[in-house]
């Protein structure tokens, strides 16, 4: 299930709604205004933790230094590698890797998308590379924003809003006009809501 981005509640506050007669629509429509936003993203927007989540070293890059991780994450309890598929991990100590970009250097509110092995690393870290292979890599975290994005809630609750006005003129693609005859509310999201959608999604490094 996605994140609750727009709730009923919230959606029904915008709207003055206060009865309970529609919740079980309202609450399907943000499951699929939910859902849609994660799909424009292409990456969940709230808190959550991984606990020994695996991934390979065929994806690091810097010579095996660094690991991108569009999840994105705010602190790692544990990391360990492996020399090669199937073989037993050995833990990194915490000295050792490093998340990038740094806190000051990030959006506020956001995650590092970057985990680094250090250049000089302990004398008890006998694997300080990201070795090639399949879940050579093996980490417990803190991953994802700390908290929604507000202006993410905004836009999937609007778009509830929008697709519900739309429902309520018998589901037409405009809802509304304005003295002009222009459309005044439209059950898809607006330039503005994409744009903003736009600036959470992970953009892939391509290598040629």
């Amino acid at each position: 299930m996605p994140y609750p981005y727009a709730t009923p509640a919230a959606v029904k506050a915008r709207m003055n709604i206060t009865t309970t007669t529609h919740d079980s629509l309202l609450s399907g429509m943000c499951d699929q205004v939910n859902a849609l936003v994660e799909s424009i993203a292409g990456r969940a927007l709230g808190s959550s933790t991984v606990t020994a989540e695996k991934l390979d070293g065929w994806d690091a890059l810097e010579g095996g230094r660094v690991i991108l991780y569009p999840k994105g994450v705010r602190s790692i309890s544990s990391l360990e590698v492996a020399a090669y598929t199937g073989d037993s991990y050995v833990t990194v100590p915490s000295t050792d890797w490093f998340l990038r970009p740094t806190a000051n250097l990030r959006t506020p509110g956001w995650p590092a998308f970057e985990i680094w092995m250090t250049d000089i690393p302990a004398s008890s870290n006998s694997l300080p590379t990201f070795e090639g292979g399949f879940d050579t890599i093996r980490m417990t975290a803190d991953i994802g924003w700390a908290q929604m994005p507000l202006e993410v809630r905004e836009v999937a609750e609007v778009t509830v809003v929008r697709a519900w006005q739309a429902r309520q003129a018998g589901q037409t693609d405009e809802a509304g006009t304005d003295e002009n005859g222009t459309s005044t509310i439209s059950r898809y999201l607006s330039g503005r809501d994409m744009q903003t959608l736009m600036r959470y999604r992970w953009r892939s490094i391509e290598i040629v």
